[in-house]
């Protein structure tokens, strides 16, 4: 599914009776790096491509070990490796980037699906069903087999490695305050910088995020409207929010075990959606490419953007790197 969803044509476009060539996901990327966005084509392919292929290789690695009953050369590296890449393989938001690019430019008539779009969906529900296969959950899958006596074995089975590993941890668990403020600086400029410019044959114009939210309610979008406003506004604040409140209350000993499992499961899973309007404003860059006609460009909102998700995602990451931190509050 995923060779097909990766190598299918996704759509074809046309603006005043012009048809555009059709284009599949690789031919998207390669099309925005032409164009000179260089950083958002090589984030996209890792994010939409390599991270989501590295994923399932290293998963289906894993499992086979686990159907013979043994476990294979570099388990519990390659299950580190997977907690750490896992938030990063963003199949499902890439799905709906280009659903809400495509919702944009319909009201020209330019779009004409093609086949790969029903493969990349069922792709995205597949990688989207599949988050339940995380890191933990193929230990635990070794632990009911009697291959390890414990999470703790398959994660810790070098004990010569120990004391560094823990050590790494703990200066990870220090970056999270720092990640978590230049996130939030990061967050202010691009809501204050335009995200994108939009230009014509006769004009051109620039729009924030905001502007983005209003032009889609005028346009009787409400959906859409809330949409991006909930996924692009108002979920990364309270990411972050939350982020700062967790880490307070880990550091000062208030919260451990079962209760930060489940508030960093929230976290985790709502943390690359926001990732949306980047996708959609790369997309709509290269579905919207007609020369003097009508362009779609980046601008400076949309890296300052992009660089609060990394930031947020970043700190995330680092703040489940080390479960037991309340412990070490109290110590």
């Amino acid at each position: 599914m995923f060779i097909l969803a990766q190598s299918l044509p996704l759509v074809k476009t046309s603006i005043w009776g012009f048809w555009g060539e059709q284009r599949h996901f690789l031919s998207l990327i390669q099309q925005s790096y032409q164009q000179g966005h260089q950083w958002m084509a090589i984030l996209s392919l890792s994010i939409g491509f390599i991270i989501p292929l590295s994923l399932l290789l290293l998963q289906a690695y894993l499992l086979l070990g686990l159907y013979f009953k043994q476990l294979l050369a570099g388990f519990d590296v390659i299950l580190k490796l997977i907690r750490w890449l896992s938030p990063w393989g963003m199949v499902p938001v890439f799905f709906l980037g280009l659903l809400v690019a495509l919702v944009k430019v319909a009201d020209m008539r330019t779009v004409d699906l093609q086949w790969g779009m029903l493969a990349y969906s069922c792709l995205a529900l597949l990688l989207m069903a599949m988050q339940g296969l995380s890191a933990t959950r193929i230990g635990q899958l070794a632990v009911a087999q009697g291959l390890v006596d414990s999470l703790n074995d398959v994660t810790h089975s070098s004990s010569a490695l120990l004391p560094y590993d823990r050590a790494i941890r703990a200066y990870l668990a220090y970056l999270i305050p720092i990640f978590l403020a230049i996130a939030l600086v990061c967050l202010f400029l691009a809501n204050a910088h335009p995200m994108m410019q939009i230009s014509t044959l006769l004009s051109s114009q620039n729009y924030t995020l905001w502007q983005g939210v209003v032009n889609l309610w005028r346009a009787q979008m409400p959906f859409l409207a809330v949409l991006i406003f909930t996924v692009s506004l108002l979920l990364p604040l309270l990411k972050i929010v939350v982020l700062s409140v967790l880490y307070w209350l880990v550091q000062s000993g208030n919260i451990r075990g079962r209760r930060q499992i489940v508030w960093y499961k929230v976290l985790k899973l709502s943390a690359q959606w926001s990732m949306l309007d980047v996708i959609v404003v790369l997309l709509l860059g290269v579905l919207l490419n007609f020369g003097f006609l009508l362009s779609v460009k980046p601008l400076e909102g949309t890296l300052y953007y992009t660089l609060m998700v990394v930031f947020t995602v970043l700190a995330s990451v680092c703040f489940s790197v080390d479960p037991r931190a309340g412990e070490r509050g109290r110590a």
